[in-house]
């Protein structure tokens, strides 16, 4: 049971950490931010200007990266408690299933 807690985790940390940035840009765009504290003009608002504004506003690669620790506090809690109750349930009901057409 822990190893599942243990690999779901690792999985959320994972697939966090490569969708994290996306989700900065998204929301920035969103937002109406380009990369800054300021609201932006509308020839800032695509996609690639959010990015260049991002990395040279926020500190380079760290900029799309700010604040995932506190969001991997959560995912890895969600994750692993879903990937252990899901393999718990599984087993349980198989062996449930298991019994009554066993007798």
């Amino acid at each position: 049971m822990l190893t599942k807690l243990a690999v779901g985790g690792a999985a959320g940390v994972f697939g966090t950490s490569i969708i994290y940035p996306i989700d900065v840009v998204k929301t920035k765009l969103q937002a109406g931010k380009g990369g800054s504290t300021r609201r932006v003009n509308a020839q800032q608002s695509s996609i690639s200007q959010v990015i260049k504004n991002t990395y040279k506003q926020d500190g380079g690669f760290r900029g799309f990266y700010r604040g995932l620790s506190a969001n991997l506090v959560g995912i890895i809690a969600e994750k692993g408690i879903k990937l252990g109750f899901e393999t718990k349930k599984e087993s349980e009901i198989s062996h449930f299933l298991f019994s009554i057409f066993q007798s």
